[in-house]
């Protein structure tokens, strides 16, 4: 049920679904419940990954329309080619999931704890880019066809670590944060 208690809003069949940062086919969800009726775009770093979460999900979905693209969403100009990609060889993006979720270990400098100290770029910036920035270039991207088409949803996977933290964790858990309040802001202003 939804928040509200009102039922929710069935997905319609030929809805397009966005999955990026795809789990891995071992990983990977039952397939039929992924679909859900949908055809399913999926994205991760590893076209071998992909390919068989691909082939898992289509052998669970018969009749949907299941492709992948290869994709690093630590790289804005290339999240900006994956939501082109889907739009252009799908037609629309109706369902956008967010489920991206890197975590490079690094406290701040004069921390006396065994986990090296941060690096910006390769903690940091990797971090911030794959986990949150990704997000919001996604979701720049495949709203303005939702509010249009009058139908839409995007689910901002975040994380416990959004909630609190861990020593060596600043990084994760600050886009995890963030996560969290870019999906309470949409909420309102979509």
């Amino acid at each position: 049920m939804a928040p509200d208690g009102a039922a929710p809003t069935p997905v319609m069949p030929g809805q397009v679904d966005l999955e990026r940062a795809a789990p891995k086919a071992t990983d990977a969800p039952d397939g039929e419940a992924l679909c859900a009726g949908c055809d399913v775009v999926i994205s991760a770093r590893s076209e071998a990954e992909l390919s068989a979460t691909a082939k898992e999900i289509a052998a669970s979905c018969p009749g949907r329309r299941i492709e992948y693209v290869v994709c690093d969403l630590s790289d804005r100009a290339q999240a900006e080619k994956l939501a082109s990609e889907v739009q252009s060889r799908m037609g629309r993006c109706d369902i956008l999931v967010n489920n991206a979720g890197v975590s490079r270990p690094g406290t701040f400098h004069g921390a006396d704890l065994p986990i090296k100290p941060m690096d910006m770029e390769k903690h940091w910036d990797f971090t911030v880019a794959t986990n949150l920035s990704s997000a919001v270039t996604l979701q720049n991207a495949l709203a303005p066809g939702m509010v249009e088409r009058k139908w839409g949803r995007i689910v901002n996977i975040s994380s416990i670590g959004g909630l609190g933290s861990a020593e060596g964790r600043a990084s994760y858990s600050a886009t995890k944060a963030g996560l969290i309040a870019i999906t309470n802001t949409a909420a309102l202003e979509l």
